[in-house]
């Protein structure tokens, strides 16, 4: 704060407004105001506060790479603490953005208005720091709250410039938007079986660079597929696919405006504001705080700010001509709260000369009525990488982990994009346009478009990718024990439902075999999730019941890649087809805000990291999770999965609780009929209960 003559000076502004997306702090200072003196204000009032994490275009290509698998513990070393596994260090910075600016102003017909709005951009974190921020604050990006900030600027002639060489410093932060039904576990499904995705497309030029889509018809071949030209893998056909219909992107519902000039500098807005002091012998003063943008040099918040407010400036008008581009119905049509099945979604798309360090900015969560994501032009071609930002502002706000990549997991948009955008089969039908990558299991269940297994019938072979007319159908249904699984001494012989596996699913045995998991895309009921934290699921609510502990989640699912061109899945890299995938979520479904990234282990049935423990007979079919048991609940341990088929329209799994890292034969583990550490071998025919 900035104390003169031992008087505190505290700004009012009358409004802080909603954020623009980047700031570079260092743009904001004129040449030569580096030296200015720097003095610091104390600003308060209500402002929004936006997430923005950032897409690059992808370059490393290939799988991840799984670390080699850990010795398993000694008999007589205590179990490690039972807690969620740390997240994989990057290996690569993480590209995010936390903005304060604007509160939006809803207009007549339900534009954006930055009317009464007095504050420059400003930025208050990058990269992971802005991340971290978010999680601190449980923000959903775009709510209010009431702050207050320490301000640097630096004195020139006529105004006060955000000095370059410190950010602004949250003081405090009190979020004023209701959040009943933000935080309803109901409102991250689709409220019905075909929820539409309202859309607002801007096409901008700038600077004297026009943007490639030169008419909105030339764009919208890309976002339909009942327009001339539209390309097999439109976004319209991406999400009906790929939700399996549960999100739609209807022509009445989606427009395109352009393409239209945006000046390329100026001024922002100027915060004029007396200061008042703490004691009446001090004279009052006025302080100007102010910004320019220069969109030539740098893509900065206040860059994107008059971007931004040029596009609803231009919406306003289309509302008001009315006729064919009226968008009152639209507008009308899109929440003004949050729900994972949207509002109104606002697409900039911008010059590819832009000097931009990133490619494509998608909001983290949506808590404001309009969720934006800004994207250099030509990228908006790949309707994946489309998906990826939509992906974000829907319930789904971080990204797809694996092999210590935050961004490394190659099975989902959220992912590694590169294998899925780069292995077309011929120059004619590059993947950007017909190929089809589907979100993970984990990013599936939060977008409210798969669930665990629950279906009482098996998958139709017909629905199933690559499915021939000799592909026979699964007899029994999905998450049930195969009928032609071979029977165990510790496994119950009648057919029981295992969508959502606990503790409590173990009590027949150690060992669950002839699990079946239909392929992902050909029903909605896709996949098993293990808690091995939890004593009981209740089948109702899917709520933990009874004793918990801390213990990541884990998915299995499987995944064929379809040979038809914008089939679901018809994008998925080669090396992971037919492949059973493994996650794993520190997190809760329900809530939405959870922070948590998914984290692909591995994929079998040869597996990059088999079990040393288990796979005794060195086929590398056999996986387990990290061992760690909680003596005082016994609940944790360590899941075993082994593939025992995989097939075009299911695959077959077996899964056992692990519940000592070694038999031992000076304990019961030994004499109790089990297979307690889950290497096929029991008491007395496991080596490791001899006598030595």
């Amino acid at each position: 704060m900035w104390t003169m003559r031992g008087y505190q000076r505290v700004l009012q502004p009358k409004l802080l407004g909603f954020a623009a997306v980047l700031l570079l702090a260092v743009a904001l200072a004129p040449n030569g105001a580096q030296g200015a003196a720097t003095k610091s204000y104390i600003i308060t009032g209500q402002a929004s506060l936006r997430i923005f994490t950032a897409y690059t275009r992808p370059s490393r290509g290939g799988l991840p790479a799984i670390p080699p698998t850990s010795p398993s513990p000694s008999p007589s070393a205590p179990p490690p603490p039972l807690s969620p596994s740390s997240p994989p260090p990057p290996k690569q910075p993480q590209l995010a953005y936390a903005h304060l600016g604007c509160v939006p102003q809803l207009g007549p017909d339900g534009y954006l208005t930055d009317a009464g709005c007095e504050l420059p951009p400003l930025t208050l974190a990058e990269g992971p720091a802005a991340l971290a921020l978010q999680e601190q604050l449980r923000l959903l990006s775009g709510e209010v709250g009431q702050l207050r900030l320490n301000v640097s600027v630096n004195a020139t002639a006529g105004a006060q410039l955000l000095s370059a060489g410190r950010p602004p410093a949250l003081l405090s932060y009190t979020p004023v938007t209701p959040s009943g039904v933000l935080d309803d576990p109901s409102s991250l499904f689709p409220a019905s079986s075909s929820a539409s995705l309202p859309t607002v497309v801007f096409l901008l030029d700038t600077c004297g660079w026009k943007n490639p889509f030169r008419s909105a018809q030339g764009f919208k071949k890309y976002l339909l597929g009942d327009v001339p030209g539209a390309v097999e893998n439109n976004l319209q056909s991406l999400l009906h696919t790929c939700s399996l219909g549960a999100m739609q992107l209807r022509p009445e519902s989606t427009l395109v405006l352009g393409p239209f000039a945006v000046p390329c500098s100026g001024n922002t807005r100027i915060l004029t504001t007396t200061t008042a002091n703490s004691s009446s012998s001090a004279p009052s003063g006025t302080v100007r705080l102010t910004a320019g943008w220069d969109a030539s040099q740098r893509c900065g918040a206040a860059e994107v700010e008059a971007w931004r407010w040029a596009a609803e400036r231009k919406l306003a008008k289309a509302a008001a001509r009315g006729g064919p581009d009226s968008t009152a119905a639209l507008l009308a049509s899109a929440p003004r709260h949050y729900r994972s099945q949207g509002g109104r979604t606002s697409l900039l798309l911008l010059p590819d000369q832009l000097p931009c360090g990133w490619s494509a900015l998608g909001e983290a969560g949506c808590g404001g009525p309009s969720c934006e994501v800004l994207m250099r032009a030509g990228l908006a071609r790949q309707p994946q990488v489309l998906l990826h930002e939509l992906m974000h502002t829907r319930g789904v706000m971080r990204h797809a982990a694996s092999g210590g990549d935050p961004a490394g997991d190659p099975s989902d948009p959220l992912g590694d994009l590169s294998p899925s955008l780069t292995s077309a089969s011929s120059s004619s039908a590059p993947n950007a346009t017909t190929k089809l990558l589907c979100p993970n299991a984990v990013s599936a269940s939060r977008l409210g478009w798969a669930a665990p297994i629950a279906s009482a019938s098996a998958p139709s072979s017909s629905s199933a990718p690559n499915a021939s007319s000799d592909s026979a159908s699964a007899e029994t249904a999905p998450g049930t024990i195969s009928s032609s699984s071979s029977s165990s001494t510790s496994s119950s012989s009648s057919p029981r439902s295992y969508g959502r596996i606990s503790v409590s699913s173990f009590s027949y045995g150690d060992w669950i075999r002839g699990l079946i998991l239909p392929v992902a895309g050909t029903t909605a009921n896709s996949f098993i999730e293990v808690h091995l934290g939890a004593a009981s699921i209740n089948p109702y609510t899917w709520q933990p019941v009874g004793a918990t502990v801390p213990y990541p989640t884990i998915y299995l699912s499987y995944r064929v890649r379809n040979k038809t061109y914008g089939g679901y899945d018809s994008g998925l890299p080669e090396a992971l087809s037919r492949k059973v995938h493994i996650h794993t979520f520190n997190g809760s479904l329900f809530n939405p805000r959870d922070y948590n990234v998914s984290n692909l282990e591995d994929w079998g049935p040869r597996f990059n990291r088999p079990d040393p423990a288990s796979d005794w007979a060195g086929n590398g079919d056999m996986w387990a999770s990290e061992f760690a048991l909680d003596g005082a609940t016994g609940l944790g341990g360590s899941l075993v999965v082994r593939v025992v088929s995989v097939g075009p329209t299911e695959a077959v799994v077996d899964l056992c609780r692990r519940t000592v890292a070694r038999e031992d034969p000076y304990d019961d583990s030994c004499y109790d009929g089990l297979d307690n550490d889950c290497d096929n071998r029991v008491d007395e025919w496991d080596p490791d209960c001899l006598i030595r």
